[in-house]
């Protein structure tokens, strides 16, 4: 039996190998059954990166034992996981290959020792067409060591000292750096110069519960987050290293402790403590002990929260009512400060319309400049001085984005945004507006923090899943503990559109391995066939036109980025001229001369537009400002249906968008439950919630304070994120898109290293 583990496999022969009828696609990780041929494709799984890594390790010593702890000390090098983990990727390797314990044809257990891989191992080479076998891939990588050999990890069961110093951090990241490729390019949607770095990190939070919020001391020795189990989130602290952390605040049911920022002379830790009636900023000591209290929350809810750095006053963001709703200037989001000593927010002097939804504030370490992230689908960063004033975008990015953080230079700051479908970290200079992007493998890498003097780099990594989960409203409350997995599979469904007729169903998933719109009869799963020749973005589950022959949705397809109308019947998919916007949205009106259409004129803020489409170029007629998420049309009530982005209002306004007011308001806010809204012939249903019930399925009033009937209590999950959800009422079905969390663990990038690869990157360029 094998005692230890080194990387054997490193160049890799190929980027394909076929284990016993299977190909394994390294690069996809994933696996075909059923492939006799090189090219032929049967059931494609998709597995997760450390299986991958359990796999290679079987591969490099194929038809020999691999203990559990040679798989844990090269898998999970720079974590302490129980033997679970293991045997939970030994399992999903199984699935993936049709293989079960009993039948032993592909991953055999040896009892009390280990595993061994006993199919047939061949490499399939680009430019060969007789495969590679294993046998002579483990001769000459043992015979040739490899760079990654000679820089061979410390065991996962080395003890290293709870006052270890940052420089001997910058040591060990150091020593894990990979040299990979450096390539630059002009990004389309950016008018500035885009580079691409593919640096390693280290993962160094990685326990069975979610991590989040991740914020460094200002040397980058210690971190500070905080662990959510499924109920009670608290405060963690832990040095900058995979080692056992300590609880800093205690774990309570119905209590959470959310949101850490470090101080800037590292002497304390500002949090967020919220219950289920209350939310106030709470302030310790970093080292623990005894807690105070120093003001309420924005609006009453958990956000994000800053310092200033002389560490007297918390930046952070909340809605224009959030302190004087009397003074209520917009449905925006905007910038306040609160200075400790005081204990109260007051708004920042700045220039902004009405309804912009500023975000994430941040102050730079020399204390002239805040960064702000302003909107969201089509976000951007913008920076102005420290006491207010006007604005200066840095970014014309358009697009989500997930924190932000100054680096210690004061010269550019460090964000999370989404690119092609991921969260990527990106860094822009200040000067040049010149963006650099870390390519970081897989999953999701965003709400960064960055230490004020070393410039490390701390992330909160999320590596999801979304299911497509059917609810009956016969169950009644029962309806979430007897929910269904619609169209399950190994990767996403995301985003669920059923057809006003009940009979189809349209949904986003990647279980091609590309993200596309999946259509089905509802009562023929073999009917679910993928819409070639788009891909939608992100955001919102396509719309239905009233005969349930045509889809509205915003992605990409063969016509470049924007507005598409697809028949999925017939595969057919073409390109709307939208004019003048950028749409993230758009719903059919009952005249079919017009159009609706939510999107942006290039600044992120979006509006409600409505378009005559029977001239050319389209014109606009009418349209409604302000932060608006989603909308509909109600027929039954001859209205449009809209809800806002930062205020959990709903309005209305005819169908010719004029006299907008206000018809209801949400009384569970959150994005999520946006986008469960839905026309129905009896008017317009969405997913509620209320203090007895947290999936409350109700119809939208016509006039404030209706009482409405029909409303369902449907049980459900505080702690489930949505992923869009549609109401069928013809067969009294609710699909939702529900979203799991299988990692969500905390990274760290090291300072030097990503200052050597830029350096290294300035002199090539030169």
């Amino acid at each position: 039996m094998l005692k230890s583990h080194q990387n054997l496999l490193s160049p890799r022969p190929s980027d394909r190998l076929r284990i016993g009828d299977c190909v394994v696609d390294l690069s996809l990780r994933e696996i075909v059954r059923d492939a006799p041929g090189l090219d032929a494709g049967g059931e494609s799984i998709r597995i997760t990166v450390k299986a991958q890594g359990v796999l290679m390790a079987l591969v490099a010593h194929a038809g020999k034992v691999v203990g559990r702890e040679a798989l844990l000390e090269w898998v999970w090098p720079d974590t302490m996981p129980n033997d679970d983990v293991v045997t939970q990727a030994v399992t999903l390797l199984r699935k993936a290959f049709g293989d079960s314990r009993d039948q032993n044809a592909y991953i055999e257990t040896i009892a009390k020792h280990g595993y061994r891989l006993v199919a047939p191992v061949e490499w399939i080479l680009p430019e060969q067409t007789t495969p590679l076998t294993e046998q002579s891939t483990v001769a000459r990588s043992a015979t040739e060591p490899s760079a990654v050999q000679a820089r061979r990890r410390p065991s996962r069961r080395s003890i290293i000292a709870w006052t270890a110093t940052f420089a001997g951090l910058g040591a060990i990241v150091a020593a894990l750096w990979l040299s990979r490729p450096v390539s630059v390019e002009i990004s389309p949607g950016n008018h500035h110069e885009r580079t691409v770095l593919e640096p390693a990190y280290v993962r160094i939070a990685s326990s069975p519960e979610p991590e989040y919020g991740p914020t460094l001391s200002p040397d980058g020795s210690m971190l500070a987050y905080v662990r959510y189990p499924s109920d009670g989130a608290s405060l963690y602290l832990q040095t900058a290293t995979a080692l056992p952390p300590t609880a800093l605040t205690e774990r309570q049911p119905g209590r959470d402790d959310l949101m850490p920022a470090w101080s800037p002379n590292g002497h304390e830790i500002a949090f967020q403590r919220r219950t289920a009636t209350h939310c106030t900023i709470m302030l310790m000591a970093a080292t623990g002990g005894s807690e105070r209290e120093i003001g309420e929350c924005l609006d009453g809810e958990a956000h994000q929260i800053a310092w200033y750095p002389d560490g007297q006053a918390l930046i952070a963001a909340g809605s224009t009512a959030a302190v004087a709703p009397e003074a209520q200037t917009g449905h925006g989001a905007v910038l306040y400060r609160m200075a400790i000593a005081e204990g109260r927010w007051r708004p920042i002097p700045y220039t902004r319309a009405a309804h912009d939804i500023d975000e994430a504030p941040a102050v730079s370490p020399d204390g002239r400049w805040i960064a702000f992230h302003r909107n969201a689908a089509l976000g951007d960063l913008w920076r102005m001085p420290v006491g207010g004033g006007a604005p200066q975008r840095l970014t014309h990015l358009e697009t989500n984005i997930y924190g932000l953080a100054w680096t210690a230079d004061s010269k550019a700051v460090v964000f999370s945004r989404m690119v092609d479908g991921e969260k990527r970290l990106s860094r822009v200079d200040i000067d040049s507006g010149h963006i650099v992007d870390f390519a970081l493998n897989d999953g999701g890498f965003e709400y960064p923090s960055v230490a004020f003097n070393s410039g490390a780099i701390a992330f909160q990594i999320e590596e999801e899943d979304s299911r497509l989960q059917r609810l009956s409203l016969q169950d009644g409350p029962q309806a979430h503990a007897r929910w269904q997995t619609a169209y399950d599979t190994s990767r996403s469904n995301r985003l669920p559109s059923v057809a006003p007729d009940g009979e189809q169903i349209v949904f986003a998933s990647d279980r091609s391995a590309e993200e596309r719109l999946w259509w089905a009869v509802r009562a023929q799963p073999d009917s679910l066939r993928p819409i070639e020749g788009f891909t939608p973005a992100p955001r919102f589950a396509p719309v239905w036109d009233a005969a349930s022959r045509r889809l509205l949705a915003v992605g990409e397809g063969a016509q470049g980025t924007g507005l598409y109308e697809i028949d999925p019947q017939h595969g057919r998919v073409a390109r709307l001229p939208v004019p003048e916007i950028e749409p993230t949205y758009a719903i059919y009106h009952p005249d079919p001369r017009r159009l609706l259409v939510i999107g942006s004129h290039g600044d992120g803020l979006l509006g409600l537009f409505l378009f005559d489409r029977s001239v050319n170029p389209w014109r606009v007629v009418a349209s409604v400002e302000g932060d608006i998420g989603v909308a509909t049309v109600d027929r039954a009530n001859a209205r449009v249906v809209y809800v806002l982005r930062t205020k959990p209002e709903i309005w209305a306004a005819d169908l010719a968008l004029a006299h907008p007011h206000q018809v209801d308001a949400l009384e569970k806010r959150g994005r999520g439950r946006l986008k469960t809204l839905t026309a129905a012939a009896d008017g317009v249903w969405l997913l509620d919630g209320r203090p007895d019930c947290v999936w409350h399925l109700r119809r939208v009033a016509r006039t404030l304070g209706e009482p409405l009937p029909g409303a369902q209590c449907l049980g459900g999950n505080p702690n489930i994120p949505l992923e869009g959800g549609s109401y069928d009422p013809k067969h009294r079905e609710l699909y939702l898109g529900i979203r799991d969390y299988p990692v969500h663990d905390i990274g760290l990038l090291s300072p030097q290293a990503l200052k050597d690869k830029i350096e290294y990157l300035k002199t090539s360029r030169n």
